[in-house]
């Protein structure tokens, strides 16, 4: 019962206690064919069964069926503790205001089945199959009180926005990249300003305000705020609060589309930035998107920058070349031309240093300033970040987050790495909505071009489309890739492989304990 309690607590705070995206997850293959499963039917059976009759739960044979089910589920948890591969949530208030309505509602159904006389098995069953609706209930339960929290700190964090002078902000969003740029940013303009930035992937508008009542002081000169959006209206919301001069869109893609409907309210979604410049702002946009073109044009600011590798981009990369530890580009910008080594791996880096680039012009910085700063870029962690892992590995840890075009880039980087071997570990993708069928698919084509010695997939999920785009199309599943959700037996598969000759790609949010195994040198 405490498994099924905390895998439930962990769900609800990963997807942020919102019903949207729980119920994204709920219809994913693998969670249907556990909530369908031949042991829950027969939890289901066994508790209606014995609503209409009691006196069959106590039972020898009911009561041996049961307490051998509950005694398994209790062996495989005390398993994945003893392996690390149990998710549990982390401890925050409300997670302990959840934890205890649940020991609570647990301790009023154990009176109620006294009262009623109901057999114990009868009691921990109404529990365990009620359990979800259970957690459920107190989520909403706490909505208000979270609501009030939620809007008392905004407003807190707009007064403080508003005693501020003398300072500029930086919104950017889009479906990939936007965490990358806004750490290039902040380097690229550090010699100039005294740079404020949300930290990691903070991008709603409670976690900005957070941010700004924290570490926000009036000697900051620049804010460069990340946003992002699972539904529309989030976006308006964080701009309402910062009040943005410059607003950079890295990407429209079809991420979090399950939640949105369409690309169409994706794209109204991440558009509310540039809608909400004034008319003295800038907005900054992938030229090489025609969707972000068009969402320019939606907006009120003046002025239009563009970047991209595109011809007619306003920031334009050239004669991109990557290598194992770095690449290369010719950036022309503002009628200069210059040529920088950055020590990032995968060429789709130079997409977010570019975006990077046009915005700290935007700001004053010269083409030349940004030219000698460029060499000091450094990977937000855990997005293709170079680590040496076990036998010096070379290991490249890109689990920040997963989307198809980020997973597609990272893969296509492997040749690059000129090693003797390569190993792809990676999970499938959540959120796509309609899309994930073929986005996965895509993923596979990748894979099959890339033509990795292994290929790891972590999750059943969709599975089945990859290996399909792996296979062309065809019937057999290419010898090269294996699906393996057990985090011990994946990496033994992998391995034999390791040593100083070979190249281990960590590609989305794979298993935690599977991805600490990779990053340790011993």
């Amino acid at each position: 019962m405490l498994r099924v309690t905390l895998q439930q607590l962990s769900l609800w705070q990963v997807k942020e206690f919102r019903l949207d995206r729980v119920t994204a997850h709920l219809r994913l293959p693998s969670v249907r064919a556990q909530l369908v499963s031949p042991l829950a039917l027969a939890k289901w059976g066994a508790l209606a069964w014995w609503l209409v009759d009691p006196a069959w739960s106590s039972a020898r044979s009911s009561l041996f069926a049961l307490t051998t089910v509950y005694a398994g589920e209790t062996a495989w948890f005390v398993r994945e503790i003893a392996q690390r591969a149990f998710r549990r949530p982390h401890l925050s208030p409300r997670i302990g205001i959840l934890l205890s309505g649940v020991m609570l509602a647990a301790a009023l159904l154990t009176v109620l089945g006294r009262v009623l006389e109901w057999p114990w098995t009868l009691t921990l069953l109404a529990l365990d199959r009620g359990l979800f609706a259970l957690v459920a209930a107190i989520v909403f339960g706490t909505v208000p009180v979270t609501a009030w929290k939620r809007r008392r700190i905004i407003r807190r964090a707009a007064h403080r926005m508003r005693a501020i002078s003398g300072l500029t902000t930086v919104g950017i969003t889009g479906s990939f990249g936007k965490s990358s740029t806004k750490e290039f940013l902040a380097l690229l303009a550090g010699a100039r300003f005294h740079v404020l930035k949300t930290p990691a992937n903070t991008n709603t508008d409670v976690g900005i305000a957070q941010v700004i009542l924290k570490d926000l002081t009036e000697q900051h000169t620049l804010f460069v705020c990340e946003m992002g959006a699972y539904r529309l209206g989030e976006i308006a919301r964080a701009a309402a609060l910062v009040h943005p001069r410059i607003g950079i869109l890295a990407a429209v893609r079809d991420q979090h589309l399950a939640l949105f409907g369409s690309l169409e309210e994706l794209a109204r979604a991440k558009g509310e930035l540039l809608r909400a410049l004034p008319e003295t702002g800038v907005a900054i946009v992938n030229g090489d998107d025609p969707m972000c073109v068009r969402l320019s044009r939606e907006s009120p600011a003046a002025r239009v920058v563009r970047y991209g590798f595109r011809e007619g981009n306003d920031v334009r990369g050239e004669k991109l070349s990557v290598r194992r530890d770095q690449f290369h580009l010719t950036v022309r910008s503002r009628g200069t031309t210059h040529q920088v080594d950055v020590p990032l791996l995968g060429g789709h880096q130079a997409g977010n240093l570019l975006g990077a680039w046009a915005a700290a012009e935007v700001l004053g910085v010269s083409p030349d300033e940004l030219a000698a700063r460029a060499p000091i870029l450094r990977p937000l962690p855990r997005t293709m970040e170079p680590r040496t892992g076990p036998r010096n590995t070379f290991v490249v840890d890109d689990t920040y987050s997963a989307n198809p075009d980020g997973v597609a880039a990272a893969l296509e980087y492997l040749p690059a790495a000129a090693a003797r071997t390569t190993v792809v570990i990676l999970t499938t993708m959540i959120e796509l909505g309609s899309a994930s069928a073929a986005a996965h698919r895509r993923i596979g084509e990748t894979l099959r071009r890339v033509k990795p010695d292994l290929t790891v997939v972590t999750a059943r999920d969709f599975a089945r489309d990859l290996i399909a785009g792996a296979a062309n199309g065809g019937s057999d599943v290419p010898l090269h890739i294996v699906v393996e959700p057990r985090p011990e037996r994946a990496f033994s598969r992998i391995e034999p492989l390791l040593g100083a000759g070979t190249v281990v790609l960590l590609e989305g949010r794979i298993p935690e304990s599977l991805r600490q195994k990779f990053l340790s040198s011993a």
